[in-house]
C-alpha cells in the first residue's frame, strides 16, 4: 500500500466468506472485539458475488515492512510501477 510518506507492505494471510452484517471482521483482531492485536493486519473487503449484498469477502494480510517515498517501490512492485509510468 502506497500512501504520501511510504510503501507499507503486507504478507498475505487467509481469506473468509461472511454475512454483510458481521462487523467483528473489522476488529483489530479480527472476531475477537476488545482483544489486544498482537499483529499488525490490514483487512479488504469485497462483495461477493460482484456489486451484491449477498456476502462479503474478507482478507487478511500481516504487516511485513515500510520503506520511505525516497527509498523508490518495495522490489516486487518496481516493474509493475515503472510499467505503468511508461504506460
Amino acid at each position: 500500500m502506497q500512501t504520501a510518506d511510504g510503501y507499507y507492505t503486507y504478507r498475505f494471510r487467509d481469506l473468509e466468506y461472511v454475512q454483510p452484517t458481521d462487523v467483528g471482521v473489522l476488529a483489530a483482531v479480527p472476531h475477537a472485539p476488545g482483544a489486544t492485536a498482537t499483529d499488525r493486519i490490514i483487512t479488504l473487503t469485497s462483495c461477493n458475488p460482484l456489486y451484491s449484498t449477498a456476502e462479503r469477502i474478507i482478507a487478511y494480510g500481516v504487516f511485513d515492512s515500510w520503506q520511505p517515498i525516497s527509498a523508490g517501490p518495495p522490489a516486487e512492485l518496481a516493474a509493475i510501477i515503472a510499467a505503468q509510468a511508461a504506460g
